[in-house]
């Protein structure tokens, strides 16, 4: 084999070998593009979790809300059904109160009259 061979041959070497460089090269820079795209996804993913706990939140907090509404009308209707007991009571008592004037001005005449014959 001669040097013009040998040298043919380790260029031909070289050449396959930067061909195989440049292929690294271009599988390289695909798999920096793919660890972007990566890293945006799970920048996204981050973003649409935050989205979503945040939606929960409002959530718990809107049913929290209800919750209170619901025991304020509860309270509401405890509450008129108390005072509808109130005014009942109070009419009762009225009407205890009017019979017992009653029985004592009936009382105060016939001792008066008692008192009045005697």
């Amino acid at each position: 084999m001669c040097i013009r061979d040998r040298i043919s041959e380790f260029k031909e070497k070289i050449e396959a070998a930067e061909e195989k460089a440049m292929q690294y090269k271009e599988k390289i820079a695909e798999i920096q593009r793919m660890k972007q795209a990566l890293s945006k996804l799970n920048q996204e993913i981050k973003t649409k979790d935050n989205e979503i706990n945040n939606v929960k939140l409002q959530l718990k907090q809107a049913k929290e809300k209800i919750v209170i509404i619901t025991n304020n009308e509860e309270i509401a209707q405890q509450y008129t059904a108390l005072a509808v007991k109130n005014q009942e009571l109070k009419k009762e008592l009225d009407y205890h109160l009017n019979y017992k004037q009653s029985l004592s001005a009936t009382y105060d005449s016939i001792n008066a009259k008692k008192y009045t014959s005697a």
